[in-house]
């Protein structure tokens, strides 16, 4: 339609163009039809008024006097202004010539005045009106067409001399000379039609110049118009390229007005909310958002500036499906005037879900669906702020957990944590917040009404945990927690005072026997915080590689294979903060209680290795006892990571020796027997610590086919006073030397002992009476500078 139309347009235009310049070829015809007429009326009135005035020459000499004047007048202004320019935009001229005329008209008005003979007064009243006429044609064409001004001239001028051929036929009257005024007369008339035939023949020129210009005008306007399609079609092309790009284009883009009308929609936007494209048109965006507060337009268009404004809501389709858009706006200005907003909308729901998702990871636990740490301290810090009565921060620990995963394997440890924590949610209320602190301790926020409600809710967290049945592979497994509380009150400063208090109650809750929950109250605070500064520094030496090593040597008491030689003992020291010694009965059984010895016996293994690679051949000793805790073998990756730690020692002279306690050994004496069996292939040796102290058994040598028998010191200490003692001695001695074992006796601390040890043919001895332990430097000086000196920067930075 908008082709046909644009062609209509184009053919009317083209038609007006061919038309117009006929219409004034027409107007200019009737124009020298009027002057012709007017002419001819004026030579008729003029004669009548030569007749007349031969009868009254006198009066009309007088009377004509000033119509002669008037003339010459006119004529004159005429031909100034003829001189000064060739032609004439009778559109800007005609002020003057229609002066001109009225003066003209006014003179023959008062001309047929003056005449007596009413039939000539009435024929130059006539003459007077056709030159109105021609006067009123004239400015008609004046305003249509730009005319040459000698051919006004040629018009106008036979009229001026036909007055001029009047004054002197008047004045020929005057002057009695009839004669002179008939010829004149006839010399007038005949000039009339000379006038006439040339005014024909202008008119015949000026058809053909119109003619000629409207052919050529017509032909360039073809052109031109042709043009102006051509370029009009490709512009409606692009237009409708354009606007199937913006409906295919991915992007939800509208036009809406200000009260949220939709002026306009893109396909793809109808599409994607499930509409046609001509029923979203006319609708309002309300109806797109599920929040109708969301509407952007008001923002758009109050806005100073011609920013955009982005924002993220949630939008619903005709289904009742929702999606998340991503919307920006601006102001967009309309053909009418009318401001509206240009809206394009992204879908970002699967991008919104995966942001969410992300967040949600980042925040909570994946297992448990509980707080991570961080957020956990975040609402912490606001309870403490706010110092709401009945608060407690509860710590829970699993006990025994490492044991589920060593015996069980890891996937069943996390089914107990994920039952673990829905119990302990089913004893928590609607308030309270879960927090997992870290792979078997978890947080929990209690707002209560009172102290007695928190007590009754933490010992109900306890019980939930200790009632759920636990099972793997049809196994019941017996899972309990040991829970730390610590009350908010006025009294707690700070979140890490609120945690460590809590932690130090969970300590405390463990070493009363699990399966508790205990208070962090003033009874038990100073306790609990030894122990917990105890465990914490020793942590931190194990983390710093600040554990000191020191080394008692053992006399050779016979001369057996495994004696011969220079032996010693590598003992674990600690200094506490205060740079006192923190005694190896302190700080054992608290890492044997929290599964800590693993990586205690490692830090001590990885030192020893280390030193002894750093001494000369001369220092090395021919045996190095260092004591590992049946617990460490308990866990899987310690026996492998120990075996390659071994290996990568070489020494043809010096022997580790790995010390088992009876009581560790008797404890699982199969399970041992591979692992002893891996690191005799390492190169090891095999001796059973503390013997005589459990239930000495000589299977138990005979399954281990140990190496080294020490007998526990106990039995040692007063032997030369307790026959018993003396009895199971010399008993172990010889069952030990049947076995192809060397004996070792520890804690002897006397020559008495020593002699009577030496007389029983124990191989070699430990204790005070031979030799103290000293730091391993000074047994043995050939220990590196670097090695010193990294000693030193540990101690120094454990001191700090």
């Amino acid at each position: 339609m908008d082709g046909i139309d644009g062609k209509i347009r184009g053919n009317s235009v083209r038609i007006v163009f061919i038309i117009s310049p006929l219409v004034a070829l027409l107007a200019l015809v009737g124009v020298g039809y009027i002057a012709n007429t007017s002419l001819q009326r004026v030579t008729s009135a003029t004669e009548q008024a030569l007749n007349d005035a031969m009868s009254r020459a006198l009066v009309a000499t007088e009377q004509l006097s000033q119509l002669r004047n008037a003339n010459l007048q006119l004529y004159e202004t005429i031909a100034l202004r003829a001189a000064e320019t060739p032609t004439l935009d009778v559109a800007s001229r005609i002020s003057a010539i229609e002066a001109q005329l009225d003066d003209l008209i006014a003179t023959l008005g008062e001309l047929a005045v003056i005449v007596p003979n009413p039939r000539q007064s009435e024929r130059l009243l006539q003459a007077t009106n056709d030159l109105a006429t021609q006067r009123d044609a004239m400015i008609f064409v004046g305003g249509m067409l730009e005319i040459d001004f000698a051919a006004v001239i040629t018009f106008i001028e036979p009229f001026g001399a036909h007055l001029d051929r009047i004054q002197r036929v008047l004045n020929t009257v005057a002057d009695g000379e009839v004669d002179r005024a008939n010829r004149a007369l006839t010399e007038t008339v005949l000039q009339a039609r000379q006038d006439s035939n040339l005014q024909t023949t202008l008119l015949a020129a000026s058809i053909m110049i119109v003619a000629g210009v409207t052919l050529l005008g017509g032909r360039f306007f073809s052109r031109a118009m042709a043009t102006i399609e051509r370029v009009t079609a490709n512009l409606k092309r692009s237009e409708a390229q354009l606007s199937d790009m913006i409906d295919e284009c991915p992007l939800l883009l509208m036009i809406v007005e200000a009260d949220g009308t939709i002026r306009k929609a893109s396909s793809f936007a109808a599409d994607n909310f499930s509409y046609q494209q001509n029923e979203m048109i006319g609708s309002n965006l309300r109806n797109l958002l599920v929040d109708a507060d969301d509407l952007i337009v008001d923002d758009v268009l109050s806005q100073t500036g011609p920013g955009t404004i982005t924002r993220t809501v949630q939008m619903k389709r005709r289904d009742g499906s929702l999606i998340w858009s991503r919307q920006s706006a601006r102001r967009f200005t309309v053909e009418s005037g009318e401001r509206c907003v240009l809206l394009m909308c992204e879908d970002i729901t699967d991008v919104k879900a995966m942001s969410d998702k992300l967040a949600y990871q980042a925040r909570y636990d994946q297992m448990t669906g509980f707080l991570k740490r961080e957020p956990f301290v975040e609402h912490l810090e606001e309870v403490l702020e706010k110092r709401e009565p009945g608060t407690a921060v509860c710590f829970i620990d699993v006990d025994r957990f490492k044991l589920v995963n060593d015996v069980y394997g890891h996937a069943a440890g996390d089914h107990v944590l994920v039952e673990l924590a829905r119990s302990v949610v089913s004893a928590l209320g609607e308030k309270d917040l879960c927090g997992r602190w870290g792979g078997d301790e978890f947080a929990v926020l209690l707002r209560c009404t009172d102290e007695r409600d928190i007590a009754h809710r933490a010992e109900k967290i306890r019980q939930a945990v200790a009632g759920t049945d636990f099972t793997c592979d049809g196994q019941t497994l017996d899972v309990t927690i040991s829970v730390g509380v610590c009350i908010i009150d006025e009294s707690a400063t700070t979140v890490a005072e609120v945690l460590a208090q809590a932690d130090a109650s969970c300590y405390a809750a463990k070493s009363a026997g699990r399966d508790a929950v205990c208070f962090s109250t003033d009874a038990h605070d100073e306790a609990m915080g030894r122990e917990a500064l105890v465990l914490r520094h020793v942590e931190n030496c194990i983390a710093n590689d600040t554990l000191k090593l020191f080394a008692q040597p053992f006399a050779t008491l016979s001369d057996s294979a495994n004696a011969a030689g220079k032996h010693f003992e590598i003992l674990s020291r600690i200094e506490g903060p205060d740079g006192k010694p923190i005694l190896p009965s302190v700080f054992i059984p608290l890492l044997e209680r929290f599964d800590m010895m693993p990586s205690f016996d490692m830090a001590v293994m990885r030192k020893t290795i280390d030193l002894l690679s750093a001494m000369d051949a001369q220092d090395l000793p021919n045996r190095c006892f260092v004591n590992v805790s049946r617990q460490s073998f308990k866990k899987q990756s310690f026996t492998g990571e120990l075996i390659d730690l071994l290996s990568s020692f070489k020494s043809e002279t010096c022997g580790i020796v790995i010390e088992l306690t009876e009581i560790g050994v008797n404890d699982g004496a199969d399970s041992m027997v591979e692992v002893l069996q891996k690191l005799r292939a390492a190169g090891c040796e095999v001796a059973i610590d503390d013997f005589g102290r459990g239930q000495s058994t000589l299977l138990s040598l005979v399954q281990l086919e140990a190496d080294y028998v020490k007998l526990d010191g106990s039995l040692i200490r007063d032997l030369h006073d307790n026959e018993r003692n003396l009895a199971v001695v010399k008993a172990s001695v010889a069952m030990g030397q049947e076995l192809g074992c060397c004996i070792v006796a520890e804690w002897v601390e006397n020559a008495e002992t020593f002699d009577l040890l030496k007389w029983l043919d124990v191989d070699l001895v430990q204790g005070y009476y031979h030799h103290r332990p000293v730091p391993i430097e000074q047994l043995c000086p050939s220990i590196t500078e670097a090695v010193r000196s990294s000693i030193a920067e540990n101690d120094g930075a454990a001191a700090a």
